[in-house]
C-alpha cells in the first residue's frame, strides 16, 4: 500500500518526533512508550511499527522486534532500510539463512548500501560462509573506507579462514579509525592468539577490559589464554568476575570449572560444571568437562554417563569421544577404546590428541607397530608434543628399538624439561642399554610419578658423605624383588663404617637377618630410629656410581634360617629325583603381570618322572589352581609359606629354580642357587637386552621370548635345557 504523507499539524507526527528524539538520545523505554501510543491510535503506522521494532531489538527483545518490522513491511511494502533492520533481528535470533535472504532483497533495492553489505557479511559469517562474508565486507569498505565496524568484522572472517596475520592488520585498521574501540581490541587479541602471539593477545584483552570493564567476551577470552599459559589462578579470577556480572552465563561456570580442575580442586570444579549443566543441560562441552571431573574423582560410571549424554546431543563431538576412549582404556575396555579413538581420527584428522590416544589404546591392546604409526601422525600435527614423543618412545621399546626410544625420550625432555614420565622412561631405557651413569641420575625422577613421594624424615638424605662412625637408615621403597636385588648394597655401607638400620616389609624381615652389615631391622609399621642420614634403597646404586663392571655381585649375600631349614628338610624328604622349584606367575596386581606370567598348563610337558616339581608361589589364578588339583604329582606349597624365610629354606633344597620375573627369582639369585629366569620380549630394564646371563646374578640363565607373547618357544628351550646336566652352584 502507499504511505500517506504526514503533515506537521498531524498529532501523530508530533508523537513520532518526540519518540525519535528519545530514541536518538538513547532513552529507549520512553521512545517505546511514544511509539506504542502512536500505534494505539493507528495500528498500521509504518514508521512507528518499524522504529518500535528497532527499539525492542536494541533492548534485547529480538523476537518482538522482528514481528513489528515484519508488520511494517506488510503494511508499507519492501523498504531497504526496514529489510536491513529485519535482517539484523533475524541474525540475533540465529535465523541466519532467513537473514541472508532479507539482506539480499535489501541490496537488490539499494545495491551500494555499505551498512547492508556489512550486515549481510555478518549473517554469512554466522552461517559459516566466511569466504562470501569476506567478499561482502570488502565491497562495503570500498564504498565506505572509514568503517571501523566492518574492518573489525572482516578480521573475524579472516581469522576463521586461517589468515590471522591479515586479521591482525584489519583489526589495527579498525583501531586507527576508532582508537578506543573495545570490540576491535578484543578481536585483535583473538587474532594475535591465533597467530601464536599470546603475550600480545593478553595485552589487547587488557586494553578491551580497561575500555569496557564489564566486557564479558574479553574477560572470557583472557581467561582462556591464561588457562593455555597455565596461569590457572588468574584465569579463575577472570571467570568468577564474569559470573559476578552475569551469574547465569553457563560458559563462565564451565571456564571456572576448567581452571579449578587444572588447579587440582576437582570437587569444586565438578560443582561448577554442575552449575553449567543446570543452565545448559544439552551442551556437549559442559557434559564433556563434567565427565572429565567425574573420571578424575574415580566416578567412572557417572563419567561414562556424562560422556555418553554429550554424544547423544552431539555424536561427533571429538573431545568427548576422545575422553570416553580414555575412560574405556582406564577400565580395561581396550577394544572399545581403540574403536572410539579411531573414530576421533576420522572425525577430527587435524586433532593430534586423537592420534595420541589411539596410540595409547593400540599399545594397551598389544599392537605396538600400529601404535607407533598413530604417534607418528600425532607428531606430524604437533612436532614438539612431549607426551606423544614419550608415548612413541614406549612403543619403540616394545618393538625392541631401544636406541630410537631413548632418542624420543630425550627429545621430549628438550621440549618439556619437567616431563616426569619421559625422564623416568629415559632412565629405564638407559639402564636397559647398560648406560648406568645417565640411568641412575634420571632414575630419581620416580619421586615425581603419581603415588610416589619421599617421606618427610628428620634427617638429611645421604648423597655420598663419609659414614665413618655414623648411622644411616635405608628403607625399602618398591617391590619385594627390588628389595632382594638391591639389599646387596647394605654390606658396602657397613664397610664404610656405618651403622645401618634397614626398614623392609614384614615378610622379608626374618630373611634379612641373614644379610651381613645390618645393625637393626625394622618393618614398615615400626617406629624408626634416629640416624645421621637416610637413603631410599634403590638410590644406593646411583650414589655408589655403579656401572655394569662394578655391580656388587659377591654371592651369596642372602641365606637361610637354620631353624626354618631344618623344618623344611623334614617336610621335604630327600629324593633321588631332581628337585625343581617353579614360579610361573607374579602378583596379579602388577601392572605388566599379563606380560610376564605363564599358565601352569604350559609346563606340564616338562614334568618327567625323574623330576620332582614344587609349586612355590603363595597364590595363583583359578586356572592354575585347577591344574594343580588335576596334577597331584606337583607339590603344592601354597598356604604353607609364612614369609620369605620359608621360601628361602625351600629354595635351598632345590636343584633348580625356574621362575618368571618375580621375587623368588631374585631370592634364588641372591642365594646363588641355580636359576633359570623366563623373560617376556620386552623384559625389565635390569635384565638388559639380548643377554642370556646377568651381571647381577652370575650363574643365572636367562630364557627370552623371541616374539611378543611367544612362551611356546621358551618352553621348548627349557625342554632342551632340562636334558642337559645342571651347572653346580655353591650357594646354600
Amino acid at each position: 500500500m502507499n504511505r500517506k504523507p504526514v503533515t506537521r499539524s498531524d498529532p501523530q507526527a508530533a508523537r513520532l518526533a518526540q519518540a525519535l528524539a528519545f530514541h536518538r538520545n538513547g532513552h529507549l523505554p520512553q521512545a517505546c512508550q511514544f511509539y506504542e501510543a502512536i500505534l494505539s491510535k493507528q495500528a498500521d503506522h509504518i514508521d512507528a511499527l518499524h522504529m518500535l521494532g528497532v527499539a525492542r531489538m536494541q533492548l534485547g527483545q529480538h523476537a518482538s522486534g522482528v514481528e513489528l518490522i515484519e508488520r511494517a513491511l506488510h503494511f508499507g511494502g519492501p523498504d531497504s532500510c526496514m529489510l536491513s533492520n529485519l535482517g539484523n533481528g533475524l541474525n540475533k535470533l540465529g535465523k541466519h539463512h532467513e537473514a541472508i535472504d532479507v539482506f539480499t532483497q535489501a541490496l537488490e533495492m539499494t545495491p551500494k548500501a555499505p551498512e547492508t553489505l556489512n550486515n549481510l557479511g555478518i549473517a554469512l559469517a554466522a552461517d559459516g560462509n566466511h569466504r562470501q562474508a569476506l567478499a561482502r565486507f570488502d565491497e562495503a569498505i570500498l564504498l565506505r573506507p572509514v568503517f571501523p565496524e566492518c574492518h573489525n568484522n572482516r578480521a573475524s572472517s579472516l581469522r576463521s579462514l586461517g589468515r590471522p596475520d591479515e586479521a591482525i592488520r584489519s583489526c589495527e585498521q579498525a583501531l586507527r579509525q576508532r582508537p578506543h574501540y573495545a570490540e576491535a581490541c578484543n578481536n585483535l587479541g583473538l587474532s594475535l592468539r591465533a597467530a601464536g602471539r599470546e603475550e600480545e593477545a593478553l595485552q589487547q584483552f587488557d586494553a578491551a577490559i580497561a575500555l569496557q570493564p564489564d566486557f564479558l567476551k574479553a574477560l572470557s577470552n583472557r581467561a582462556s589464554v591464561r588457562r593455555q599459559r597455565h596461569e590457572y589462578t588468574l584465569a579463575l579470577a577472570d571467570s568468577l568476575r564474569v559470573l559476578t556480572i552475569s551469574p547465569k552465563m553457563f560458559e563462565a561456570h564451565n571456564d571456572a570449572g576448567l581452571a579449578l580442575l587444572a588447579l587440582g580442586h576437582t570437587e569444586e570444579a565438578l560443582a561448577r560444571f554442575d552449575a553449567a549443566f543446570a543452565l545448559a543441560p544439552q551442551n556437549p562441552a559442559v557434559l564433556n568437562n563434567r565427565g572429565n571431573a567425574l573420571h578424575a574423582l574415580g566416578k567412572t560410571s557417572e563419567a561414562a554417563i556424562s560422556f555418553e549424554t554429550a554424544l547423544e546431543h552431539s555424536p561427533d563431538h571429538a573431545d568427548t569421544l576422545n575422553n570416553l576412549a580414555n575412560l574405556l582404556l582406564a577400565t580395561s575396555q581396550v577394544e572399545r577404546a581403540i574403536a572410539l579413538a579411531e573414530r576421533v581420527t576420522q572425525i577430527a584428522p587435524e586433532m593430534p590428541e586423537g592420534y595420541n590416544n589411539l596410540g595409547l589404546a593400540l599399545s594397551a591392546g598389544g599392537y605396538p607397530e600400529r601404535a607407533r604409526e598413530a604417534f607418528n601422525e600425532a607428531l606430524s600435527l604437533r612436532p614438539h608434543d612431549a607426551s606423544a614423543l614419550n608415548n612413541r618412545g614406549h612403543a619403540l621399546e616394545v618393538l625392541g628399538r631401544y636406541e630410537e626410544a631413548l632418542k624420543d625420550f630425550s627429545t621430549a625432555l628438550d621440549y618439556q624439561p619437567d616431563a616426569i614420565n619421559a625422564r623416568w622412561n629415559r632412565a629405564l631405557s638407559a639402564l636397559r642399554l647398560g648406560r648406568f651413569v645417565e640411568g641412575w641420575s634420571d632414575y630419581e625422577a620416580r619421586w615425581g610419578l603419581p603415588g610416589q613421594h619421599l617421606p618427610d624424615l628428620p634427617m638429611p638424605r645421604w648423597q655420598g658423605e663419609s659414614l665413618a662412625g655414623r648411622s644411616i637408615l635405608v628403607w625399602a621403597e618398591q617391590g619385594l624383588g627390588d628389595t632382594l636385588q638391591f639389599c646387596r648394597y647394605i654390606p658396602l655401607l657397613a664397610a664404610r663404617g656405618a651403622r645401618v638400620f634397614l626398614q623392609v616389609p614384614a615378610t622379608l624381615e626374618a630373611l634379612m637377618r641373614t644379610l651381613a652389615g645390618i645393625t637393626a631391622i625394622f618393618d614398615q609399621n615400626s617406629d624408626l630410629p634416629l640416624a645421621d642420614f637416610h637413603c631410599p634403597l634403590l638410590s644406593l646404586p646411583g650414589v655408589f656410581g655403579t656401572r655394569t663392571d662394578t655391580i656388587p655381585a659377591t654371592l651369596p649375600y642372602l641365606g637361610t634360617d637354620p631353624v626354618k631349614l631344618a623344618h623344611w628338610q623334614a617336610r621335604l624328604p630327600l629324593s633321588t629325583a631332581r628337585r625343581i622349584g617353579l614360579v610361573c606367575a607374579g602378583n596379579a596386581r602388577f601392572v605388566n603381570d599379563s606380560e610376564r606370567s605363564i599358565a601352569l598348563q604350559m609346563f606340564l610337558p616338562l614334568m618327567q618322572t625323574d623330576t620332582q616339581w614344587y609349586f612355590i608361589q603363595p597364590a595363583c589364578s583359578a586356572e592354575d589352581a585347577e591344574c594343580l588339583h588335576s596334577h597331584p604329582q606337583i607339590v603344592d606349597l601354597r598356604g604353607q609359606l609364612q614369609d620369605f624365610s620359608d621360601t628361602a629354606a625351600i629354595v635351598a633344597q632345590t636343584d633348580l629354580i625356574i621362575s618368571v620375573d618375580t621375587s623368588v627369582a631374585h631370592l634364588a639369585g641372591a642365594m646363588q642357587r641355580p636359576l633359570w629366569l623366563l623373560l617376556p620380549y620386552t623384559a625389565d630394564w635390569r635384565w638388559q637386552i639380548g643377554r642370556q646371563d646377568s651381571p647381577w646374578y652370575p650363574g643365572a640363565r636367562l630364557f627370552r621370548q623371541a616374539r611378543h607373547g611367544d612362551w611356546g618357544s621358551v618352553i621348548d628351550a627349557l625342554h632342551g635345557a632340562l636334558a642337559e646336566p645342571l651347572t653346580p652352584q655353591s650357594g646354600t
